[in-house]
């Protein structure tokens, strides 16, 4: 593995379709529980709970002190098949405040990163490999990290990604964006969309602390590994289905 650059459920989850003009309408995806929205573009629908729910519980199956989790999806598919393309939201929870900005900025660039994301992956080597994720990249003004990924997936072949973490109060609120590599350029201005339409709700915004009682490294960590393997998620259902 190399390092390379790239974005859940649902209790609390709720769909509100707003009036645009031009007779447009807009779909919001807002999650109370974990305390944000986001805008869906038009012709992406809620994937299955059940599904992502599925996958979830097998990676916390195979993947020691696993941190984060998906909450929920979207795809094309109509019927709520997890498709590619397809994004996924992930929380990865911590009480960010105690956090400075140095600090959560290192813990996302740690030259340890390859060698422990290299550990973690090998449990899932019979789902991908050629796993590459480039060193994470901060973006101070909007104060959201971004982590672009790839990946060679079992049966479907070259899968691109990128996730973008949103910096909260109570974590990292992670929106993943997936496609087939031949498709990513296509799909960069949709998921520029999803990624734009994520907001933290009014009172969980993320304040810079000066100190921590948490390992920052692992919190990054989880983040990152949640980004880079959420693009093998319609596989692992898929081989549940068959089981």
């Amino acid at each position: 593995m190399h390092a390379t650059l790239t974005m859940a459920g649902a209790a609390g989850v709720v769909l509100l379709l707003l009036a645009l003009p031009g007779n447009a309408q807009s779909t919001r995806h807002v999650d109370t529980a974990h305390h944000f929205e986001a805008q869906v573009p038009a012709g992406w629908y809620p994937i299955q709970q059940s599904l992502v729910d599925a996958a979830d519980q097998e990676l916390e199956r195979r993947l020691s002190k696993k941190k984060f989790r998906y909450l929920s999806g979207y795809s094309t598919s109509e019927a709520g098949e997890m498709t590619y393309p397809y994004v996924l939201f992930q929380i990865t929870e911590g009480p960010m405040n105690r956090a400075s900005e140095e600090e959560l900025v290192q813990s996302f660039s740690a030259e340890s990163f390859t060698t422990d994301v290299e550990d973690r992956m090998e449990v899932l080597s019979d789902f991908m490999t050629d796993a590459s994720l480039e060193r994470a990249q901060w973006d101070a003004p909007r104060r959201r990290i971004l982590m672009p990924v790839s990946a060679e997936i079992a049966g479907v072949g070259p899968v691109r990604g990128i996730g973008v973490a949103q910096v909260g109060s109570h974590g990292l609120v992670q929106i993943n964006c997936y496609a087939r590599a031949s498709e990513f350029g296509a799909m960069m201005p949709v998921f520029q969309q999803w990624i734009d339409g994520v907001r933290i709700d009014d009172g969980y915004h993320w304040k810079p602390g000066s100190e921590s009682a948490v390992d920052w490294g692992q919190v990054g960590l989880m983040a990152l590994i949640g980004g880079l393997i959420g693009g093998l998620v319609p596989l692992i259902f898929r081989r549940l289905r068959r089981a």
